[in-house]
């Protein structure tokens, strides 16, 4: 049996009636035994509609599988060399085609991936694309009676029409901010929702109900449309359990955390192991960029523990020494005890999200 005839027989049994296979030559750089740096592999493209090809399959005429799991978008922008925010040529677009498929201002659709193409800014003397960025601090309290981490405070920075050819430190770009909070406990300390509303700088909401704060951050989520969402330990923690609890609370338009309009939950969702790939899908149209996942941590490699207080003393120049707290310790003390000690724990939010995006500017971790 040559290998053309395994492949064919392969997919005959997975009803694959439509495919394409040819011989290429590919080099091989990771850390697998067992595979030469070059040689000779069987390319096959078939319809993602059907079945995957089990990645530990083996056979009579080939030894490994490579890229089952790549995802269809993940092929398109490598094939299409689309490497972070560009400008894209869209040929013979259809305007009509797609009414509210996205949370997008704009919807069209195209017919074959070889409309779509790249332009070089240099060449064609356009200046990188405009972003928005939001940068987000989230705090969290511990339910001990239903055994789970809900949402306190939720803080975001907003930074409209940024350039990430422009040099410009954080601290002298233009921004906003707001910080949606309710009570630990059944009340806030006295005085405070007055304080919040007098202060001048700095859109301070308070809520009742975790399920107000969801519903507003998606609203304001909507509103601000950020291309890049930046934050510290979002992948895994903060965006996990903000994930898990606008889940929980059945809240309504939950896929505007993504630009891709959602009426189901992934379906790996809460299993062991498929969160992650179901937390990115669910983002899908911005991008997620944290400081303290593999990409942030290769970008600040001096770091040993990759805390957000370490990062910002090695990395920020001048005076940006981050105070380091203990949420939970302060929420039993110095935060909840007074209108004052409430205002500077959201002040501490606060100043969080700026020496996130300060830090992500300053070590170029947006692409």
């Amino acid at each position: 049996m040559d290998v053309y005839s395994e492949v064919d027989s392969i997919m005959t049994k997975m009803n694959v009636g439509m495919y394409k296979i040819k011989a290429c030559t590919r080099k091989y750089a990771f850390e697998m035994p067992g595979i030469p740096k070059e040689a000779q592999y069987l390319k096959c493209l078939y319809p993602y509609t059907k079945p995957v090809i089990d990645g530990s399959a083996t056979g009579e005429t080939f030894s490994h599988v490579f890229g089952t799991n790549t995802a269809l978008f993940e092929q398109f922008v490598l094939w299409k060399n689309i490497m972070g925010p560009c400008w894209l040529k869209i040929t013979d677009a259809d305007f009509g085609a797609l009414k509210n498929a996205s949370h997008c201002k704009l919807e069209v659709l195209v017919e074959h991936p070889n409309m779509v193409s790249t332009l070089n800014e240099s060449t064609d003397n356009l200046d990188a694309p405009p972003l928005t960025l939001m940068s987000l601090a989230l705090r969290t309290a511990f339910n001990a009676k239903a055994n789970k981490q809900e949402i306190l405070a939720i803080s975001a920075r907003i930074y409209e029409k940024a350039s990430l050819n422009d040099t410009t430190p954080a601290e002298k770009l233009p921004c906003r901010t707001f910080t949606l909070i309710r009570p630990h406990g059944t009340a806030f300390p006295l005085g405070f929702e007055t304080l919040a509303k007098e202060r001048k700088r700095g859109l301070i909401k308070t809520f009742r109900q975790e399920s107000e704060i969801l519903m507003f951050f998606l609203a304001q989520l909507d509103v601000v449309d950020p291309d890049v969402i930046l934050g510290h330990q979002l992948e895994g923690v903060d965006y996990s359990v903000l994930l898990n609890r606008l889940h929980e609370k059945k809240t309504h338009q939950w896929s505007r955390l993504g630009r891709l309009k959602r009426t189901q939950w992934p379906a790996s969702m809460n299993k062991v192991g498929g969160n992650v790939f179901a937390e990115r899908q669910i983002m899908s149209g911005r991008l997620l960029c944290d400081l303290a996942n593999d990409a942030g941590k290769s970008a600040m490699y001096k770091c040993q523990s990759w805390s957000l207080t370490e990062m910002c003393s090695l990395y920020l120049p001048g005076n940006n020494r981050r105070q380091d707290i203990d949420n939970e310790a302060a929420l039993k003390t110095w935060a909840t005890q007074s209108k004052e000690g409430m205002m500077n724990y959201v002040t501490h939010m606060e100043t969080d999200t700026h020496f996130i995006t300060a830090l992500a500017l300053q070590v170029q971790l947006l692409p």
